[in-house]
């Protein structure tokens, strides 16, 4: 027994290390004008201009929650959790990862999560600085801007489903 459970940790390590290698390949926000277009052109069609990605955070409960940890991992759920964080999009049918955030104890609430978030920093600090965005304002009349930096970059809204 305890020879089986050494190979499925070996295994689940191997796993783990190729997606680590392989991760800067196929996790990447959108590299060039063409690529971010494309994705832009999916959310304006859906009412969204100026999009870019969809963001969600997820909160897993933690069951074994070392007890040191319990108060920094409990947050409104009321019992731990982890939270994973991730930016997707749907490009020609093909589903993408466009970031995933460092996991992050369940006690910090999902606005704080998405403004650690690597990927969400860069879009407001990288090439993306040059791009055209557009938004609604509050009469729904579709505006245009340059340079989303010193703006709030996310704002989270609850959907329900």
């Amino acid at each position: 027994m305890c020879e089986a459970m050494h190979s499925v940790f070996f295994l689940k390590n191997v796993f783990l290390e190729h997606i680590y290698e392989i991760r800067q390949e196929w996790i990447k926000l959108p590299e060039d004008m063409v690529d971010l277009n494309k994705v832009m052109t999916v959310y304006k069609q859906s009412g969204l201009p100026g999009c870019c990605g969809s963001i969600d955070v997820v909160h897993c409960k933690w069951s074994n929650c070392p007890a040191g940890d319990r108060v920094k991992a409990t947050g409104k759920e009321g019992f731990p959790t982890l939270a994973f964080e991730c930016i997707t999009t749907d490009t020609d049918n093909r589903r993408r990862v466009l970031g995933v955030a460092p996991v992050q104890f369940g006690a910090r609430n999902d606005q704080h999560i998405v403004r650690l978030d690597p990927s969400v920093k860069a879009i407001g600090k990288e090439w993306y600085n040059e791009v055209d965005w557009s938004y609604f304002d509050l009469e729904g009349n579709e505006m245009w801007e340059k340079s989303i930096a010193s703006k709030e970059l996310v704002r989270v809204t609850t959907v329900p489903i």
